[in-house]
């Protein structure tokens, strides 16, 4: 949200504590603002809208917590989760592992380090993969609860691989962007980590 958007913010935060019966203290209100400015106000809106259509609200009106107002916007994490992994899915199939590969979540980055790196992931069959999606989803919702403290910038493909431990960093390929728009990322310096 934008500065300018604060007071707009502060009064639909006025509107849902008055159906809920509650005073909200200036204290309160930047508070939210704190937690709630690196979304658009046209997300953090909807979001407040969600809330006062609620209708379990009826029957237990509650003021919500900025995190309640974070899970409509991104979504649960079992949500989360399924979605990085669709978007993985979608990796494996378009580029597959010869590419080095840039999400546009690096928790998903993590988690395929983890399990192995891109390279590995590519390699199982479409059998071993639903077995493989309950791994990755379980990873992803721990790191969304603990965020680690270094995510991965890309994930290495063969190709780069290759170059690398036979000593030709100057023939890796650039990373492919994996996103709506695909584009391909012109800077090696990225996968070489530098």
């Amino acid at each position: 949200m934008e500065v300018n958007q604060k007071q707009a913010f502060f009064a639909s935060l006025a509107v849902i504590a008055e159906t809920v019966n509650r005073k909200v203290s200036l204290v309160l209100m930047k508070a939210y603002w704190v937690c709630l400015k690196d979304y658009s106000f046209t997300e953090v809106q909807r979001a407040l809208s969600e809330v006062l259509k609620n209708p379990h609200a009826k029957k237990h009106p509650y003021f919500p917590l900025p995190a309640d107002v974070v899970e409509i916007i991104e979504g649960d994490i079992n949500s989360k989760s399924l979605f990085a992994w669709t978007e993985v899915m979608k990796a494996i199939r378009q580029i597959g592992h010869y590419d080095s590969v840039v999400f546009s979540d690096k928790l998903i980055h993590a988690v395929i380090q983890d399990m192995g790196g891109w390279i590995a992931l590519c390699q199982h069959n479409e059998k071993e993969l639903s077995f493989v999606q309950r791994d990755f989803e379980r990873r992803y919702q721990i790191y969304c609860r603990r965020r680690p403290k270094i995510l991965p910038k890309h994930l290495t493909g063969f190709i780069a691989h290759q170059n690398a431990i036979n000593g030709h960093e100057k023939s890796i390929p650039p990373a492919v962007v994996f996103s709506e728009t695909r584009k391909t990322i012109k800077n090696k310096s990225l996968i070489m980590g530098n």
